[in-house]
């Protein structure tokens, strides 16, 4: 994932839920990086940075890795993998809350609304 491990999605979790931030499952927070970072037949499954962030996105606000705080951290971690590439999200803040609702309540399905969301402005 081009630098965000585990350990920086814990980071992200800590600045954005607070120093207490309760992970209910580790495997899950795992699982996410895996995702992002999927390789089929040597290409990458999400083969640029925002197709990356949305998957990551997709996969924590579904998954719900931490007790309390998702849908945040979610955000919070997409828009830190997408920085990371020098492609910060054009997406303003209410539609990004609303993207991340949509996501949790299954109104957005697909890692390609949620990356075309992020690249909205």
């Amino acid at each position: 994932m081009d630098g965000l491990t585990t350990d920086d999605l814990l980071q992200v979790a800590v600045r954005v839920v607070g120093p207490d931030v309760v992970v209910a499952d580790h495997g899950l927070l795992a699982a996410a990086v895996a995702r992002v970072t999927a390789v089929v037949d040597g290409e990458d499954v999400y083969p640029g940075p925002t197709e990356k962030a949305a998957a990551l996105l997709h996969s924590l606000a579904l998954n719900g890795p931490l007790a309390t705080g998702n849908r945040p951290f979610a955000l919070a971690a997409a828009l830190v993998l997408l920085g990371l590439h020098d492609q910060p999200a054009t997406i303003s803040g209410p539609d990004a809350v609303d993207l991340v609702t949509g996501v949790m309540t299954g109104r957005v399905e697909s890692v390609h609304q949620i990356a075309r969301a992020l690249r909205a402005s």
